[in-house]
């Protein structure tokens, strides 16, 4: 699948940058996503109950906010769980 990454989750690996275990995760997903052929060959994704193609991929204590058009999956968040609802979607 093609990957494409918002200015907002560039700002929250930023963040996150002292944090070396959480960038390998998050890493991992993002490789997880690029090889993965379908939507349902990712592990840990589900739907948001909002209107919109909006997922979240849970890794630990922390979750990925994606969009997902077609065939492009794009990267919004990477936020601890108590924080991900709040700004994602």
């Amino acid at each position: 699948m093609k990957t494409a990454y918002k200015k907002s989750f560039a700002k929250d690996l930023k963040r996150h940058s002292r944090d070396q275990k959480l960038l390998d995760m998050i890493k991992e997903v993002i490789l997880e996503v690029e090889t993965a052929g379908r939507i349902t060959d990712i592990d840990n994704l589900k739907k948001l109950r909002v209107k919109g193609e909006y997922y979240r991929i849970r890794s630990g204590d922390y979750r990925i906010g994606l969009i997902i058009d077609g065939d492009t999956v794009t990267f919004v968040r990477a936020l601890h769980r108590s924080e991900i609802y709040r700004y994602f979607p």
